[in-house]
């Protein structure tokens, strides 16, 4: 039984340290990918402010490759700064546990933790950005805004959740690590 448990643990560790490469390469691209989107976007933005001044309103907005709309220094800017510092956290993740073997350890629960309450800010960004325009709507209109502008048109949320549930698992993991190390 014991020769079996630390044949699964080689077998996992292996697996780990495989996945944890090609993990580090694919989201050190994605930091670059916003990096370069963040600095299109913000020539972009420079475009509109030399050609229509800075304080035109509509025209000071630029279009994103989604379809929409949105402000270079209100939503682009602080949406893509804390997208790149989850990344950034992310890389750490991986090469830490790709450099120990082991996930489950309270170093990448606190990293864990700091990645949750960055998602948790980026998902209440879109709320605190129009905080002061929605007492003009109707009490019924208010609570219909705060709904859309937080769950329907903002994923942030939902992965918000996700991570929070996947750091408790990490730090359960966590204290039955710690514990079966100090029965050993």
């Amino acid at each position: 039984m014991k020769h079996n448990h630390d044949q699964l643990k080689t077998e996992l560790t292996n697996r780990i340290q495989k996945f944890g490469k090609w993990a580090v390469r694919l989201t050190w691209f994605a930091v670059v990918w916003e990096l370069l989107r963040l600095l299109s976007s913000f020539y972009m933005y420079r475009i509109y402010v030399t050609q229509y001044g800075e304080g035109t309103d509509f025209l000071s907005h630029i279009q994103t490759g989604m379809g929409y709309y949105d402000d270079f220094w209100k939503d682009t800017l602080p949406n893509t700064a804390i997208l790149i510092a989850i990344l950034v956290l992310t890389v750490i993740l991986y090469r830490r546990i790709r450099k120990d073997g082991v996930p489950f350890t309270q170093k990448n629960v606190k990293t864990l933790r700091i990645c949750t309450l960055l998602m948790g800010i980026r998902a209440g960004l879109p709320l605190l950005q129009n905080l002061p325009f929605l007492p003009a709507l109707s009490f019924k209109g208010y609570f219909r805004q705060c709904f859309v502008m937080i769950f329907e048109k903002n994923l942030s949320v939902w992965f918000f959740g996700m991570l929070f549930l996947c750091t408790e698992i990490a730090a359960y993991g966590a204290a039955l690590q710690q514990e079966s190390d100090e029965t050993l």
